[in-house]
């Protein structure tokens, strides 16, 4: 039986195993480059069990704010066609079932993250490598559903739309910025953490 593709707002057009897990692949493997990118230390659960709603341990190997060493947690969405809001303020992200949702909603010992990666939909045209640069396509955004409620009674055959902010896009500046536990404002801490610097 073949799986379904997400594109943004419901089911459009049936793909085979092997390509929906390509795509998948590719998310978590952008994620994980920017992660290297950022000097942060991404390992993935063990055999890809995501069974507390995460696909990622993320460590950071130095101090922020008096705490070494700190560690969230990410899930990697992919997104082909992600629908945007009519004001074209946000991502209208329909890639949670309710399980899912609830698995990224409400505080945890370690913080939670969704991360979304809007892929082209030619798996071709994931990666253009030129004689200066390798681009991956397209772009990543994030999302903390910290404050957001759990839904009671959650199932898996429901979706979820989630808000995805378009500003919140996913870089190196980004990400380490979720390592920052005392701060709302996430731009803030963003250089001194790229430097290396004790914040």
């Amino acid at each position: 039986m073949k799986k379904q593709r997400y594109r943004g707002e419901g089911v459009v057009s049936p793909v085979g195993e092997a390509e929906l897990n390509h795509q998948g692949r590719y998310g978590e493997s952008y994620f994980h480059a920017l992660a290297t990118a950022a000097g942060a230390v991404a390992t993935a659960r063990k055999g890809g069990d995501d069974i507390e709603g995460t696909d990622f341990y993320v460590s950071l190997p130095r101090e922020v704010r008096g705490v070494r060493y700190p560690k969230i947690e990410v899930q990697v969405k992919t997104a082909s066609a992600p629908h945007l809001s009519a004001d074209g303020s946000v991502w209208k992200f329909r890639g949670l079932d309710e399980v899912q949702f609830n698995d990224l909603a409400g505080e945890y010992q370690l913080p939670h993250f969704l991360v979304m990666i809007a892929v082209p939909s030619d798996h071709g045209d994931y990666a253009c490598v030129t004689d200066k640069a390798l681009e991956l396509r397209h772009v990543g955004y994030w999302l903390s559903l910290a404050t957001h409620q759990r839904i009671v009674d959650p199932s898996r055959k429901r979706k979820v739309t989630v808000d995805i902010p378009v500003d919140n896009r996913l870089t190196v500046e980004s990400l380490l910025s979720m390592f920052d536990l005392d701060s709302g404002d996430v731009s803030m801490p963003a250089a001194q953490l790229h430097s290396g610097g004790t914040l």
